[in-house]
């Protein structure tokens, strides 16, 4: 559940509650190591040990989602987004904001348990949704099982491998591995440490045919929403324009009808104007045909590097692959000979 936070190709940290370990020991996670069906062992991690905290804690992000129920002016009455006005009370101030991009704060909280009262930039609608992003503390199951034997007897392999999940079968399995009674749920009683591992939720499900729980809430839907929203132009009236220094008040000019003066006069050059322009104009074509001749010539040297280095990482591929071969066929050799001299003795 937690793998959506993991950065992809990328170190990341884990809070794991467990036994005592040096700093700086390795870590190694195995999946599938108490069943036959090998096909599903895999090693899920690898890593070390960093740091011992008992208070460590832990945020992962929320998104809280309402919907105004009431709306007055800038101000609107959000529902859905708490359950109670405690909750309220624990975000005011902070931010919110609208799918259409209004943004605005939580206020305080009014009337029934978990109505909350928003302030906006804007008149927000009826239709809009009223979301706020937020972090949650997640708690590490305080739980682990030390294990300091995985090898089981025959017996014990032979009878975990039915995957059945009746209770005789579980008595059955703990007579041979040392004795107890199974409960016929997912334990195997009074197994000792040598036997069978306890089965996991998965294996359990499984042997009873039972699916995993879905969440609707948490499934992806996709998402329709309309246009984006368009927001009406800024009107000041002409009081107030009059009132406002002049560094406040709207500088917007109407688009003129006639041409300017600059835009109807013609320009005429004299003859040493016009040389000096047609001298610029032939640099300008010599320095670009110049920097278009230097690119086209990078280019070359590049593509003909890139095929020398994929001959040379040719090569010495093969030549690894004969080197490990050789090394390979010498260490079975010595194996051999060490087993000769074993057998002499």
């Amino acid at each position: 559940r937690m793998i959506k936070y993991t950065p992809e190709h990328m170190h990341c940290f884990a809070t794991v509650f467990g036994p005592m370990a040096p700093l700086g020991s390795g870590v190694v996670a195995f999946q599938g190591s108490n069943g036959q069906n090998q096909a599903s062992w895999r090693i899920g991690a690898t890593g070390s040990v960093l740091d011992f905290d008992a208070s460590s804690k832990i945020m992962k992000k929320l998104k809280l989602v309402g919907t105004p129920m009431q709306i007055k002016r800038n101000t609107a009455f959000i529902e859905g987004m708490f359950s109670t006005n405690l909750e309220v009370a624990k975000f005011e101030g902070a931010k919110v904001r609208t799918v259409s991009g209004v943004r605005g704060s939580i206020k305080a909280a009014v009337g029934k348990q978990g109505v909350a009262r928003c302030t906006f930039e804007d008149r927000i609608l009826m239709k809009d949704l009223v979301f706020t992003r937020t972090w949650v503390a997640v708690e590490v199951p305080r739980l682990y099982n030390p294990v300091s034997n995985l090898l089981a007897s025959p017996a014990a392999r032979a009878g975990a491998g039915n995957g059945s999940g009746d209770g005789a079968s579980d008595n059955a399995l703990a007579e041979a591995v040392g004795g107890g009674s199974g409960d016929g749920v997912g334990g195997y009683g009074g197994a000792s440490m040598e036997g069978v591992l306890m089965r996991t939720v998965a294996q359990m499900r499984r042997a009873q045919g039972v699916g995993a729980p879905v969440n609707r809430d948490s499934l992806y839907t996709p998402v329709d929403r309309p246009e984006k929203r368009r927001f009406n132009p800024l009107h000041v009236p002409k009081k107030l324009q009059a009132q406002l220094p002049y560094a406040s008040k709207p500088k917007v000019e109407k688009p003129q009808k006639r041409k300017t003066l600059a835009q109807k006069r013609a320009v005429v050059l004299e003859p040493m104007e016009k040389k000096a322009y047609t001298l610029l104009q032939q640099l300008n074509t010599i320095r670009n045909q110049k920097a278009e001749k230097r690119r086209e010539q990078i280019d070359k040297t590049k593509a003909r590097k890139e095929k020398e280095k994929a001959k040379e990482e040719a090569w010495r591929a093969d030549l690894r692959k004969a080197e490990r071969k050789k090394r390979y066929i010498q260490a079975g050799q010595q194996e051999k000979r060490e087993q000769k001299k074993f057998k002499k003795y």
